[in-house]
C-alpha cells in the first residue's frame, strides 16, 4: 500500500495532463455558454419561481437537512454582471491552469466556479458535467499540494529563473495524485457497468439493439445494426465486460496498458461518431493521460515540438531568394 500510494515518480506526466485539462476546460465552457446563459442570464431558469429556486434539501425523519451541495447562485439574485463576471473568471482560471500560472489559485477558482454553475442546473447536464466537477476537485488537490505545476508551466519557469526552487526536487513526486485520477477513471467504468448489469435490457442482451432503434433521439445516423439481433447482443455483452472487467482490471497490467487505453479511445470515438453524447468522449480521453508514463509523455512532446518546428520553418524554406 505504501508503494502504491507513496512511491516516487516523475511529475512530468501530471504537468502534461494539467495542460490538456486546462485546454479542455476552455473548450468546455465555451461550448456550454448557451446553457449557462439559459440558467443564469436575464430571465434565467434558475430565477424562475418554482423551478430551481432554493438550495436542495433532504428530509431525515421530521428534520430537514441541507445536502452537501452548494452554489453561489443559491445566495445571489439574478445579475448579468455576476453571471458574466463568474464566466469570465472561470475562463481566465482555465487558461491559468493550461499555462501553469498561479496554478494553485486557478485550481481553486475553477472548482468554485464549476460547482456554482453546475449544482443548480437540473436540466441539460449529464454525467460528463459531473465528471468535470470531480476532476476540478482532484486537480485542485494536486495543485494545492504543489505537484501539478512542476513541468510545462510558467510557475516552474519563474521559480527556475529566480532560483526559488531546487534543481532536482521538482522532478519527483509521490504517486498518490496519479492514483486519485486513475482510481476515479476505473470507478467511472465499473459503476457504470454495475448499473447497466442491473437493468433488464442489459441482462436480456437487447440494450444495444434498443439504442440503435432510437434514431430520432440518440443516433446521429442509422447504421442499420438494429436488424441483427445476434450482433447487437454480442455488443451488449461486450460493452458490459469491457467496462466491468477489461478496463478496470487490465489497465493496471503495465504490458497491456497502452492496448487497453487504445481500445478505450476507439470505444469513445465510436460513441461520438454514432451517438449524440455531449462532451463525454472528450473528457474521458483527456482523463486517460493520468496513466501515461514519463517516457510516453516525452515522446508525445518531442513529436509535437518537431511538428511545430517543421511548420515554423516551412514558410522560410518556400521563400524565393531576392534577385
Amino acid at each position: 500500500m505504501n508503494r502504491f500510494f507513496h512511491s516516487q515518480v516523475s511529475a512530468r506526466p501530471l504537468g502534461f495532463f494539467r495542460v490538456l485539462w486546462g485546454g479542455f476546460l476552455i473548450y468546455y465552457y465555451l461550448s456550454i455558454y448557451w446553457l449557462l446563459n439559459l440558467y443564469y442570464g436575464t430571465g434565467g431558469l434558475k430565477f424562475m419561481e418554482g423551478l430551481t429556486g432554493a438550495a436542495p434539501k433532504i428530509i431525515y425523519g421530521d428534520a430537514p437537512a441541507w445536502t452537501l451541495q452548494w452554489s453561489l447562485f443559491f445566495w445571489v439574485d439574478q445579475s448579468n454582471f455576476i453571471f458574466h463576471g463568474l464566466y469570465a473568471l472561470v475562463l481566465l482560471a482555465s487558461l491559468g491552469m493550461m499555462l501553469g500560472r498561479y496554478t494553485r489559485v486557478c485550481s481553486v477558482v475553477v472548482f468554485f466556479c464549476t460547482v456554482s454553475f453546475q449544482t443548480p442546473a437540473w436540466w441539460g447536464t449529464n454525467s460528463a458535467d459531473q465528471l468535470v466537477k470531480i476532476m476540478s476537485f482532484l486537480f485542485m488537490v494536486a495543485s494545492l499540494a504543489g505537484y501539478a505545476s512542476r513541468y510545462y508551466s510558467l510557475d516552474a519557469q519563474k521559480n527556475k529563473s529566480t532560483g526559488a526552487g531546487s534543481v532536482d526536487a521538482p522532478s519527483l513526486m509521490p504517486v498518490w495524485p496519479y492514483r486519485l485520477f486513475q482510481i476515479q477513471l476505473c470507478m467511472v467504468y465499473f459503476t457504470s457497468a454495475l448499473q447497466k448489469a442491473g437493468s433488464v435490457d442489459w441482462q436480456s442482451g437487447r440494450a444495444m439493439e434498443m439504442v440503435f432503434l432510437q434514431t430520432n433521439s440518440w443516433m446521429r445516423f442509422d447504421p442499420g445494426l438494429s436488424e441483427y439481433s445476434a450482433f447487437t447482443a454480442l455488443m451488449t455483452i461486450g460493452v458490459l465486460l469491457w467496462e466491468l472487467i477489461a478496463f478496470p482490471v487490465l489497465v493496471w497490467v503495465r504490458p497491456m496498458r497502452l492496448w487497453v487505453l487504445a481500445s478505450g479511445v476507439l470505444f469513445h470515438l465510436g460513441i461520438v461518431i454514432l451517438f449524440k453524447v455531449f462532451i463525454f468522449t472528450e473528457i474521458m480521453v483527456v482523463i486517460y493521460c493520468c496513466f501515461l508514463s514519463e517516457s510516453q509523455v516525452k515522446w508525445v512532446v518531442d513529436r509535437l515540438s518537431a511538428m511545430a518546428a517543421r511548420f515554423k520553418s516551412q514558410p522560410e524554406s518556400n521563400t524565393l531568394p531576392a534577385s
